[in-house]
């Protein structure tokens, strides 16, 4: 399946809400696992990522009872108590399942099986084995090179601590769960600061954990975890798509709201604006532990940046469609400290990098980032996104710029994090289309 875009370098305007944040869902369902009795989940997203979180949870034992509200209810017996229904736990494309799910069954001492699709089945797990290994576990990559499946057995664990090479929430997360199963303090470190989230939802469920930058500790065994009732903000990573798209149309005053706002994951509003664009944040507030609030995104003329490895923790997600906004800056930008790109759902270096030069961008490639020269205008392209679901909406809004008409290949795989995508893109007026052929 394609997307057929006719770029028309029309101003958007109006008013959009994203789905509810990728990251924060997988770990409100996952760790109602940890908490008895009912978590209630608002605004869950219904990308394909998180319905497999869901599977995987109720593989657990857990109950899921939907709401007529649009709210998810998930019963557990409570940490302690698992008594999975199965002992293959296929997470499709999903990594971030992947990973988390490791750290909770060896916390849990649970034995399983985690496999995955083709494409997640060539991505490196051994870079979560090996931590929860520091502490004990038996936890083994038996695929090759250190791939799925991943197999865990039970095992006492030891509080230890546990230093990440490359920054990492989803292997961070990992360790902590395990560590709250283990006797003793688990404290990870990592070079930079990751996403947070798993240590703020891990508070507001009375875990006993301490956190700052580059660094979070637990104390365990602990078990008595309280349900959440928890209100999902708006997916940032789902709403940079749109942001860029506003900012490079002139006239655009475009309003984005309930969008999550954590330090730790708007990086790409805070390189968007040294850029110089137009942003606004408005009704900023706190929600369950995470700042919130909506932004106003006018079209803007951009400069050329360079986004540091120090950044890179804070925007990866965002990293393909920054590159797109690069694209149109008057400067040559750059990209540093990003080789965690190409362990992806692609090579996101090297698919970024040709999907530019086939909208008639002048890009290169480097071990760890790229380098991009901005010009004038977006020629119609036919990109391969490899089946990467960032990489299928950063192509679409290059195209929504474009001149003439482009097909992006694999649409449906945007449905991975935004099955919506199409319609909020085509509410906006973008011509967008389905187009089955060849």
């Amino acid at each position: 399946m394609k997307f057929r875009i006719v770029g028309n370098q029309q101003p958007v305007t109006g008013h959009i809400r994203m789905p509810g944040d990728k990251s924060i869902a997988h770990r409100g369902a996952l760790f109602s696992v940890l908490a008895k009795g009912d978590t209630t989940l608002h605004n869950f997203p219904t990308g394909i990522d998180n319905l497999t979180t869901l599977a995987m949870v109720e593989s657990l034992g857990v109950n899921l009872l939907p709401q007529p509200n649009g709210q998810l209810v998930l019963q557990s017996p409570g940490s302690g108590r698992l008594q999975p229904l199965v002992r293959v736990f296929d997470c499709l494309n999903s990594g971030t399942t992947a990973r988390i799910l490791a750290g909770l069954l060896a916390g849990q001492q649970q034995e399983g099986m985690i496999v995955g699709d083709a494409s997640l089945s060539i991505r490196p797990m051994d870079r979560v084995a090996k931590p929860l290994r520091e502490l004990g576990a038996r936890v083994r990559a038996e695929g090759r090179d250190g791939t799925l499946p991943l197999r865990t057995y039970m095992a006492d664990l030891t509080g230890a601590t546990v230093r990440l090479d490359v920054a990492s929430a989803q292997v961070k997360t990992a360790v902590l769960l395990a560590g709250l199963g283990a006797t003793g303090v688990t404290r990870v470190t990592e070079p930079g600061q990751s996403r947070d989230h798993s240590e703020r939802m891990l508070r507001e469920m009375g875990a006993p954990i301490r956190f700052g930058p580059g660094y979070a500790e637990v104390t365990g065994p602990f078990h008595a975890y309280r349900p959440l009732n928890l209100r999902i903000p708006g997916d940032p990573s789902s709403a940079a798509f749109f942001a860029v798209l506003a900012v490079l149309q002139p006239g655009s005053d475009l309003f984005i709201e309930n969008i999550l706002l954590s330090p730790t994951r708007a990086g790409f509003l805070r390189v968007l604006e040294r850029m110089g664009a137009q942003i606004e944040v408005r009704n900023a507030r706190t929600q369950s532990g995470e700042q919130v609030g909506d932004i106003r995104v006018q079209g803007s003329k951009l400069n050329a940046t360079e986004i540091t490895p120090d950044e890179i923790p804070g925007l990866i997600d965002e990293l393909p469609i920054l590159a797109v906004a690069m694209s149109l800056a008057d400067g040559t930008s750059a990209v540093h400290g990003a080789k965690e790109l190409r362990y992806k759902e692609s090579d996101r270096i090297k698919s970024v990098v040709q999907g530019l030069r086939d909208f008639g961008v002048k890009a290169n490639e480097a071990s760890d980032g790229y380098i991009i020269e901005g010009t004038d205008s977006l020629r119609s392209a036919e990109p391969n996104p490899h089946k990467d679901h960032r990489l299928v909406m950063a192509f679409t809004i290059a195209a929504s710029i474009a001149r003439g008409a482009s097909l992006i290949q694999h649409a449906d795989t945007s449905a991975i994090s935004f099955p919506d995508f199409q319609e909020a893109l085509a509410n906006l007026g973008v011509s967008i289309r389905i187009y089955q052929g060849n």
